[in-house]
């Protein structure tokens, strides 16, 4: 069974940790260390950020990191969604797109548009948001 819950500042550890994890599965340049990601998460909770952690019966399984934004001239609300993260064990038995769909139902409102960035050479991540019905947008290039 899937639970949910919000992250809280004394997650920061956890959260640094599975951000650890995160960054590795995706290919991320980033060199940050579980101690810096844990500080970073800490921050980002008291600016706003939500973390809603996902556990099943053997503890914290993934989270996702998102906060609310207002878009364009008639402030269409968005969810950006910065993280989301399962552990490797957890990938391609359908806890994934249940996680995302609870989070849809339980933590996003209605009528909000999603958006999320997936790194290009991150194939596994791009399939998964396509799979739950997201569509690309837009392509960024870099040097």
């Amino acid at each position: 069974m899937l639970l949910l819950r919000r992250g809280q500042e004394a997650d920061a550890d956890l959260l640094g940790q599975m951000n650890q994890g995160l960054i590795a599965a995706e290919g991320s340049e980033n060199t940050m260390s579980e101690w810096q990601l844990a500080n970073r998460m800490k921050a980002m909770l008291a600016g706003g950020w939500q973390a809603v952690l996902a556990e099943d019966e053997s503890g914290p399984i993934g989270y996702c990191l998102f906060s609310y934004q207002k878009i364009g001239l008639g402030g269409r609300k968005e969810i950006y969604i910065r993280h989301f993260f399962l552990k490797q064990e957890c990938r391609g038995c359908g806890i994934g797109k249940q996680f995302f769909d609870r989070l849809q139902q339980e933590f996003f409102p209605p009528d909000a548009n999603i958006a999320v960035d997936a790194l290009a050479q991150n194939s596994a991540a791009c399939g998964f948001w396509q799979s739950v019905g997201l569509k690309a947008f837009s392509i960024q290039y870099r040097k």
